[in-house]
């Protein structure tokens, strides 16, 4: 076949083609005007025959494995106007090529050296020029003012020291990146690029005030001034910006107390003022439902914490951590029902832990260590089931771990030194795959072989258990570790996004990447326990254990404290014998099973009486008020027909009897829940035809759920879960109406259970779009007002719908991208354990060539893949959305992938 005549070849992604060199027969196409062999796995350097392909306008070679330098020949490529070499293994510096009619210039992620060409400047018809992730060095050529086009510049994570100013002639920048370079100077005048929305300065050695020419950019989306030197206040006319989606003030020096005016911004979703010296209290009131994540910590704050029932937000994050923050935690903090993260460690928090606290459902980091809180963890702890990370050492907690620990499934982290705990410690945990564990310096007690049995630290894991009183023979459960250290062990920060848990569960298959800082062999410490002398040969020390006496004294005090529960005496047995423990004495009444101390002294079973039985006296109750409730029942009846006659002209979908709503659940049975928000908790439910039911039963009377029906009956699609209708009954005990809405049932969980939970890695063709909590703005169908009000889940929104309240088809693309890179990465769109959004956390990974910790640790899959999906991704969820592509473009890019990287069979 005769090629000679092509003009467009695209063989980006190309599935046979994963290694080679570009072949010389390129240079027969004498004709080509586009060409494409991105991620193609290309080796070698760039060939030299350009000269004969001078009808090309678009060239890239990005994602490949090319060295060398950039030919001298493409200086025959005089219509080029796209050249991409981004995320090769390209040096040397840059030569004057180019043709003067290039638009688009990436050479970013390379290793070119040298001063930053001044040549570049006399392109005046670029538009995009990418320099990140170079070794260039000195100032930006003053030569780039004339790059007056230019709309996105980048230029991060060089040696770049001066030359800030020349930006200012680039009126028609739309982003520009700075960051991690060397520049000191002083903030130029920006004022001159009304339509840039993107600025990043971050990891520099910037110095003076808050640069109060930037209070002239009212078009900004994102800044970040993260990591320099500012000092001073923040200006009260940062109001002034109020197109913000993002603020990162963090690691500077701004001082007094924190503006109210950063939480009227009305599109705010990440501010981060950490690790600064601001003063004054946390703010009373908070009016921002955009604000996912706020970040206060390492700052001087003072006062009390404030009534959460006055913050007006949706956050995810929450960090007050190492200020000075006196005072409980307010019961208030269940108002917070999104939060998936909240540290207030190093504060002088005092009081209690409150039963509120544990009923934040979606809470995974929960960091309140280095306080003065006291008393015993609430008894239902347990219910924080997706709890990953616990810190609350260095405290006065008191008390038994409460039984309902054993729920908390997901725990990774478990930091509780440093209190006065005690009781035998709960054995269940160690069938979570508990990777890290400090319980040292409590009052603990037990044999453990049976309460540690299986618990072999290695691959970086932490068992800290001294300073307690545990006993027995621990040699069985040292092998691989570090048995006896010198010195104390201090806990890490929880810092949850660097744990890669296995998604199988399974301890035993490389369950956890080891952590930054922690030993390879593992460290266990067992220090000052009551452990036999064969524990005495792994440590140098003679006070590696306690003493005899301590240990005998321990068992001799208060029966409230004892190892026997208070209902008798602690007799030691002979100290220092092989398998040397203690034996409870039972007071009467009581007994116990054997006399190891891992029993506990309970009554016996009380054998049958004649007393009333518990359903006799719930009988007597029910009938002694069956009188007051008919007589409500009566008055219900004759007030409900009026205010249902408004849904009489409802017939758009069935209406449901209370009775057959019960009898679906199972009149509400905990078995039957799927899942609960922070308004409804749904049911699965079974008709009496078999037809499986989703029933969601809100929980507070919506004014808006007749509205709500009627938007999602009016929904016919193949792909949206069907409303199959409705329920409307008035509580006789509550007095409160219920609203119940009844959908078709449908399995294999929700997308956040597929991406972040599931143990499957299955692609679902047919997966249906639902609503469980989010639908609150959508009205009659032809009531186009109402149904551009987007009620958008925080991480997920375009930050351009934030400034023009339009939604485009770029905005889906967004909204995709962040759920690639989800799948991808396995984070969710607030990194856990740190405050970026997951768009800006992978392009720095990508920026730095770090994909070691981008790839989610359950995914199988070559470098190579990972590069080219974290590509698609971020494109997608470029700002502004003209750069994204379109979503039929990025299909073609998947499925390329997929046929390059999968089988058949796969």
């Amino acid at each position: 076949m005769d090629l000679t005549s092509l003009r467009y070849l695209d063989v980006a992604h190309l599935a046979d083609y994963r290694s080679g060199v570009v072949p010389q027969d390129l240079s027969r196409l004498t004709q080509l005007q586009h060409f494409d062999a991105t991620g193609n796995g290309l080796v070698g350097v760039l060939p030299e025959y350009w000269s004969s392909l001078n009808h090309l306008t678009f060239l890239s070679f990005s994602r490949n494995k090319i060295e060398g330098s950039i030919p001298s020949t493409f200086s025959a490529l005089t219509t080029l106007c796209t050249l991409k070499l981004k995320g090769n293994r390209m040096d040397g510096t840059i030569p004057s090529v180019f043709s003067t009619e290039l638009s688009s210039l990436d050479l970013q992620g390379n290793r070119f050296v040298g001063s930053m060409p001044p040549f570049l400047g006399s392109l005046p018809g670029l538009t995009a020029l990418e320099l990140a992730g170079n070794n260039f060095r000195g100032a930006i050529p003053k030569t780039f003012a004339k790059l007056i086009s230019v709309s996105w510049l980048s230029l991060s994570t060089n040696q770049l020291t001066s030359g800030l100013d020349v930006v200012s002639k680039m009126t028609w920048l739309i982003y520009v990146d700075f960051s991690f370079n060397n520049f000191s100077e002083r903030f130029p005048d920006l004022s001159t690029l009304p339509s840039l929305s993107g600025l990043s300065i971050r990891g520099n050695d910037m110095k003076g005030t808050f640069p109060s020419v930037l209070l002239k950019l009212t078009n900004l989306v994102t800044l970040d001034l993260g990591q320099n030197g500012f000092s001073g206040s923040i200006p009260e006319d940062i109001s002034k910006l109020s197109s913000l989606n993002m603020l990162y003030l963090d690691s500077n020096n701004f001082d007094e107390e924190i503006r109210s005016v950063l939480f009227t911004l009305p599109y705010i979703s990440y501010l981060d003022l950490g690790h600064n010296r601001l003063n004054g209290r946390v703010p009373s009131s908070l009016s921002s439902t955009s604000l996912g994540s706020l970040s206060l910590q390492e700052n001087n704050l003072s006062g009390s914490l404030p009534d959460f029932s006055k913050w007006n937000t949706s956050l995810l994050y929450l960090g007050l951590g190492s200020n000075n923050l006196t005072g409980s935690i307010p019961g208030s903090i269940s108002t917070l029902s999104s939060l998936m993260n909240l540290s207030l460690r190093k504060n002088q928090l005092s009081g209690t832990i409150p039963t509120a606290l544990v009923t934040l459902n979606s809470l995974a980091v929960l960091d309140l260590a280095s306080n003065s809180i006291s008393g015993p963890l609430p008894s239902a702890f347990g219910a924080l089931s997706n709890l990953i990370g616990l810190s609350v050492y260095d405290n006065q907690l008191t008390g038994k771990l409460p039984s309902s620990i054993c729920d908390l499934t997901r725990l990774i982290i478990m930091y509780i030194r440093n209190n006065y705990f005690y009781g035998e410690f709960p054995s269940c945990l160690y069938e979570h795959c508990l990777h890290r564990i400090d319980i040292s310096n409590n009052s603990f007690y037990g044999p453990i072989n049976s309460n540690f049995h299986g618990m072999i630290p290695n691959d970086g894991a932490l068992l800290n258990i001294a300073g307690n009183y545990f006993y027995g023979d621990p040699m069985l459960y040292a092998d691989g570790c570090q048995f006896c250290p010198s010195g104390s062990i201090e806990p890490d920060a929880l810092d949850i996004v660097e744990l890669g848990m296995d998604r199988r569960g399974r301890c035993g298959e490389r369950p956890f990447q080891a952590l930054p800082g922690a030993n390879k062999r593992g460290v266990a410490s067992l220090r000052f326990n009551c452990f036999t002398l064969s524990a005495q040969l792994e440590c140098t020390a003679n006070e590696t254990q306690r003493s005899n006496d301590t240990c005998l004294a321990f068992c001799s005090m208060s029966r409230e404290l004892g190892p026997c529960d208070g209902h008798g005496a602690c007799v030691p047995q002979q100290a220092g014998a092989a398998g040397a423990g203690f034996t409870c004495e039972c007071d009467d009444g009581y007994v116990t099973a054997n006399g190891s101390l891992g029993s506990t002294c309970a009554r016996p079973s009380p054998p049958p009486s004649a007393a009333l039985s518990t359903g006799a006296v719930v009988g007597i109750a029910v009938g002694s008020t069956a009188a007051f409730a008919l007589l409500l029942a009566l008055i219900v009846a004759l007030l409900w027909p009026r205010q249902r006659r408004k849904w009489s002209d409802l017939d758009v979908c069935h209406e449901f009897s209370m009775g057959e709503i019960l009898r679906a659940t199972r009149h509400w049975s905990s078995d039957s829940v799927l899942g609960k928000g922070g308004f409804a908790t749904v049911y699965k439910g079974v008709s009496e035809k078999g037809e499986l039911w989703a029933v969601k039963r809100n929980e507070l009377m919506s004014n808006d759920f007749e509205k709500e029906v009627r938007a999602m009956a009016s929904l016919r699609h193949e792909n949206v879960v069907r409303l199959l209708g409705f329920c409307l009954h008035q509580n006789v005990e509550s007095g409160q109406q219920e609203q119940i809405l009844v959908y078709e049932f449908v399995g294999n969980g929700d997308l956040k259970h597929q991406i972040h939970q599931s143990k499957e890695h299955n692609a679902h063709k047919q997966a249906k779009i639902a609503d469980f909590g989010l639908l609150k703005q959508l009205s009659q169908a032809g009531e186009e007002d109402d149904r551009t009000r987007i009620a958008g889940t925080p991480g997920y929104v375009d930050p351009d719908y934030n400034r023009s309240h339009v939604v485009t088809e770029k905005s889906d693309v967004y909204s995709f991208g962040v759920v690639l890179l989800e799948l991808l990465t396995g984070q969710k769109t607030h990194v856990k354990g740190t405050d970026r959004h997951i768009c800006e956390w992978a392009a720095k990974k990508v920026q730095a060539y770090d994909f070691g910790l981008l790839k989610d640790t359950a995914l199988d899959a070559p470098e190579d893949a990972v590069v080219e999906f974290a590509d698609i991704a971020l494109d997608c969820v470029k700002v502004p959305g003209s750069r994204r592509p379109l979503m039929k473009d990025v299909a073609r890019r998947l499925q390329a992938l997929l046929t390059k990287y999968c089988d058949d069979d796969d």
